[in-house]
């Protein structure tokens, strides 16, 4: 179930006890050196901050605050680390509250519901006065952002700072495709490509269980969505304005074909109960010779040592297609010093940053173009050789727009739900696809929730 509030809900909720509400979030909030002072005795403004991740996020964020503070005297950061999993509802429960972090972070989604109902301030107003000291600021110029803008724009505005621009990636065992004779995945191939190499990877033992997968599909819409664009197609006519689903269109049946071939008749992918049941799939096993998952993969897959793996460019169909977009930083309209927030958002642009953040957790990649092609990043320990896709890929990818629209959480997790039959293999595409398109095109023209 989503959960999404509105000002009516805002309203509703607003004279309600705060002490449930911090019942309720305190239970998986940490609190890092923070105070409900905004202006503490010593005259220093408080800035709080919420965000979510790993210990190697914490601890970076850390550096980056004892930096700030030290360069910027008359302000306080406070570090309010929610679990990704629960942080957008613990969110909106502190708008409601009113008692909201004066900066957050978000992805494309979060900003789109926020924005929705006012939640978010507008930064072109604070980008236009930095740009009068930097014409360059924030510009393609600089910045890998044009392809970013999409995902953290609304209604054409920029209401978020990206960091950490992701696309997608064909990540690869080298030692077993050593072992099989099979050519690294590179530059042009094709699905036929996909497909041949998947096959001559993919072993099973006498009684016929399968050891080791060639591919894995995925059943989440970021990695289907790929096949579809690389076929000609799309899932909405657009969507930033989306009028009509299109998984109805013979592109997509094709490519959802495909991919479901690959599960049911090439046998190359296990199925997802296969997929739930088998350490098999996870590539990290070393059973695993390919799959396609985002550039935050990096972090995690460089700590392998038990085999040699790298990174490839997705396969073509009709065409080449990948998709990217970023998360990033947002200040909420309950910021109590908009001036004093930005420049703690700005200073996720310097390069000072932007290095300190790609360095010692490589999850994040620098928008800015110097702290990208210096070579830094070529220095992290487990980064694979072909690690500069990252970067690479940024310039052909669709940027990934959010759902514009009232009831974009409910349509997407619709199509979430719907998709099911035909990954467990119970429909077939040409089936399933037009009944999915025609569900949500009901839903696109209901209006709002």
């Amino acid at each position: 179930m989503s959960f999404v509030l509105n000002k009516t809900d805002l309203r509703a909720m607003h004279n309600k006890s705060l002490l449930a509400l911090f019942l309720f979030v305190g239970g998986s909030v940490a609190l890092i050196g923070c105070t409900d002072s905004f202006t503490g005795a010593d005259g220093r403004a408080t800035i709080k901050f919420s965000s979510w991740g790993a210990t190697q996020d914490q601890i970076v964020y850390d550096e980056m605050f004892r930096r700030f503070e030290r360069a910027n005297p008359d302000i306080r950061l406070s570090l309010m680390f929610i679990p990704f999993n629960n942080y957008f509802t613990k969110l909106q429960l502190l708008i409601v509250g009113g008692v909201a972090p004066d900066t957050v972070t978000v992805s494309q989604d979060m900003m789109y519901q926020l924005c929705l109902n006012g939640h978010l301030v507008d930064l072109e107003p604070f980008i236009a006065e930095e740009r009068k000291r930097d014409p360059t600021f924030l510009t393609e110029q600089a910045y890998t952002i044009d392809v970013l803008k999409p995902s953290c724009s609304f209604n054409g505005h920029m209401y978020y700072i990206p960091i950490g621009p992701m696309a997608r990636h064909v990540y690869f065992n080298k030692d077993l495709f050593d072992a099989a004779g099979v050519p690294y995945p590179q530059e042009g191939w094709t699905w036929n490509d996909l497909l041949d190499a998947a096959q001559r990877l993919t072993l099973r033992d006498e009684s016929g269980r399968t050891t080791q997968w060639g591919f894995l599909c995925a059943s989440w819409i970021d990695f289907w969505r790929l096949f579809i664009l690389q076929n000609g197609g799309e899932v909405f006519d657009d969507w930033a304005h989306p009028t009509r689903c299109t998984l109805d269109s013979p592109e997509a049946i094709e490519a959802l074909t495909f991919v479901q071939d690959l599960i049911y008749k090439y046998k190359v992918s296990p199925n997802p109960i296969q997929a739930a049941q088998t350490v098999n799939t996870d590539f990290m096993t070393g059973r695993l010779a390919m799959t396609i998952h985002g550039t935050w993969m990096i972090e995690q897959y460089r700590t392998i040592k038990s085999f040699h793996w790298d990174m490839a460019p997705l396969p073509i169909q009709k065409y080449y297609a990948n998709l990217a977009g970023a998360d990033g930083y947002g200040m909420t309209a309950q910021c109590k010093d908009p001036a004093k927030a930005w420049r703690f958002l700005r200073n996720f642009l310097t390069e000072d940053t932007q290095n300190l953040m790609s360095t010692d957790c490589s999850l994040w990649q620098p928008i800015l173009r110097k702290s990208a092609e210096d070579g830094h990043m070529d220095h992290i320990p487990g980064v694979p050789e072909h690690h500069n896709l990252r970067f690479s890929e940024l310039s052909r990818a669709t940027p990934i727009t959010p759902l514009h629209h009232p009831q974009a959480r409910r349509i997407l997790y619709t199509i979430d739900q719907e998709m099911e039959p035909l990954f467990q293999g119970k429909e077939e595409p040409s089936t399933c696809l037009p009944r999915v398109a025609a569900k949500i095109n009901a839903m696109l023209q209901e209006g709002g929730e």
